[in-house]
């Protein structure tokens, strides 16, 4: 075993070697695996794709186009398919469910030809109008209990946690460790998103990325949106960029602007966790879920935070978009393209009819591969999967799938 990691560590150091030969040869790569002409070395250092160090992670024995590591000639762009772009959901059977309200006027129109227009554009998942079927349970999630007729996922699923709940039926269909103590990674940026959506007003707002944000990035090998120091980034920019690419830099500079500073935004997220009834073991330390050993949660409180951010009209439009092109900047005229890659991937896999339409991952080492996932059943019940300390990026969309596939509309 030993010698194993040791094979696995050179073979990292190698890769890095090779991504710092390609960016100095001029190319560099986007938060959605995307190779573009025009080196930027921070970019290159901190590709979560390509070395690793967060939740999209290697392919998993998929080739590098299916782990979205595409690879385009110079000159030309790559954009990440988009999932399930017209997916319908039916009305909600549920009586005591929360009907989500239409999506807000977050901008989705094209970006013009022209590289310096300012103008920003997002696939979005689905319609307003189909939007507006979607429910968020109005019981919590986070202290619904078990009953009899609850299924012990066991071995089927590769997680060592998991939940998968009917919002509909205010029930927990199948669960795996469900109540024990998790270190959530980026999931917590759904908790993030959530709270920034509450405090914002103007989401034109523009923020400066400081030098010690990206100091931070760097010394952490934490995940990142490739944001330049200087930069000027509007607040929609920087909402997106907490959940596609799961951007570090960008979490820290929403806490900034929302809250004046990092122990003030997560403040704001713990008491948050209070007013939604999470459980005791809910705590936060930090916005990005970089390793904290008090940094903690169960998966049914992480389905509870999904499903709070999915009843705000604004985080359900982020968490629901595969696909985002920032608003142009001096540093990156043609602006910045984020995926959620997770989307994309399950998007192909067999789920008997159900459409995932949000989703969002996290990777560190302490839980391995995490995700937590929104889903309209072919019947039109609502689900929420939250899962914990899967092997691989693949193995989670796998459990993801599986359990939609196995579990829904029973």
């Amino acid at each position: 075993m030993q010698k194993y990691f040791k094979r696995q560590d050179r073979s990292l150091k190698r890769l890095k070697a090779s991504v710092m030969a390609l960016a100095m040869a001029g190319m560099t790569i986007f938060g959605n695996g995307t190779w573009m002409p025009g080196a930027n070395l921070s970019q290159v250092y901190a590709s979560e794709n390509l070395l690793d160090i967060s939740e999209y992670g290697p392919a998993g024995g998929q080739s590098p186009a299916a782990n979205g590591m595409i690879i385009a000639p110079a000159g030309t762009s790559t954009t990440e398919a988009s999932a399930n772009a017209n997916a319908g959901t039916a009305s909600s059977s549920g009586t005591s469910s929360v009907v989500i309200a239409a999506a807000p006027s977050i901008s989705t129109t094209s970006v013009a030809a022209s590289s310096t227009q300012e103008t920003s554009a997002a696939t979005p998942v689905m319609t307003a109008s189909q939007a507006s079927s979607l429910v968020a349970s109005s019981v919590n999630l986070a202290t619904m209990a078990s009953d009899g007729s609850t299924a012990s996922l066991g071995d089927t699923v590769n997680s060592d946690y998991a939940v998968l709940y009917d919002l509909d039926r205010h029930r927990i269909v199948a669960e795996k460790n469900s109540s024990s103590v998790i270190y959530p990674a980026s999931m917590t940026k759904i908790m993030t998103l959530l709270v920034a959506v509450e405090h914002i007003s103007n989401l034109d707002d523009k923020v400066t990325i400081t030098q010690d944000i990206v100091d931070y990035i760097y010394k952490h090998d934490a995940s990142n949106c490739g944001f330049a120091a200087g930069e000027q980034v509007t607040v929609r920019d920087l909402l997106y960029g907490v959940i596609l690419p799961s951007g570090a830099d960008a979490v820290m500079a929403l806490s900034r602007y929302v809250a004046g500073g990092d122990d003030a935004f997560v403040a704001l997220m713990n008491q948050k966790a209070k007013d939604l009834g999470l459980s005791a073991n809910a705590h936060f330390v930090n916005a990005t879920g970089l390793y904290h050993k008090d940094h903690h949660l169960t998966v049914r409180d992480m389905a509870e935070i999904l499903n709070a951010a999915m009843a705000n009209p604004t985080a359900r439009t982020i968490l629901t978009t595969p696909s985002y092109r920032m608003t142009a900047t001096k540093q990156h005229p043609s602006g910045l393209s984020f995926s959620n890659l997770f989307l994309s991937r399950i998007s192909g896999q067999d789920k008997n009819g159900v459409s995932v339409m949000a989703a969002k991952t996290g990777y560190i080492s302490q839980s391995m591969y995490c995700a937590a996932s929104y889903a309209v059943s072919a019947n039109g019940r609502h689900y929420i999967a939250v899962t914990g300390h899967a092997d691989s990026a693949w193995a989670a969309v796998y459990d993801h799938a599986r359990m939609y596939k196995n579990y829904t509309d029973k």
